[in-house]
């Protein structure tokens, strides 16, 4: 389900739950990588409004730190440093690893246009926005604008 900030996840199950990671493989099978929520909660019950529906509010936040923390690979150049502090901001994390993908630490295509803008702003190019749908690791994404930061220079 998509949570009142707009991130995407999901929650269910009885406390002891589905085993999150198989019930991600199955999603990623069937749907487009950024529609995968990034984090899945179990819960015994769901809060309820008076009217019977789902009370989004009252969810507990989803937990994002605990994305990145085992496998944390620091950025390397002076490009991944930048964007990802220009990240951590959009998307309101303590830190971004190079190899941290977009959409599993909170990314959506809202952030993605927000990131975007401020790319262009700090490093003086236009980037397609599909740029970040096609280079989801902080790694990547860097490489293609230093890629399109050359070209702009060429061109």
């Amino acid at each position: 389900s998509s949570g009142g900030d707009g991130s995407d996840s999901g929650s269910g199950g009885d406390g002891s739950g589905p085993d999150t990671s198989a019930v991600r493989a199955e999603l990623a099978a069937v749907l487009p990588s950024y529609m995968v929520p990034s984090v899945l909660m179990t819960a015994a019950d769901l809060p309820l409004t008076p009217n019977g529906k789902v009370d989004r509010r009252a969810l507990p936040a989803p937990d994002w730190s605990r994305l990145s923390e085992d496998r944390y690979v620091a950025p390397s150049t002076l490009t991944e440093e930048t964007l990802a502090q220009i990240w951590a901001e959009a998307l309101n994390v303590a830190r971004v690893g190079a190899e941290d993908n977009f959409f599993e630490i909170g990314g959506d295509s809202l952030r993605s246009m927000q990131i975007t803008g401020a790319v262009e702003a700090a490093f003086a190019v236009r980037l397609p926005h599909r740029t970040l749908f096609e280079h989801q690791s902080l790694r990547a994404f860097a490489e293609a604008v230093e890629d399109a930061v050359l070209a702009e220079m060429e061109g």
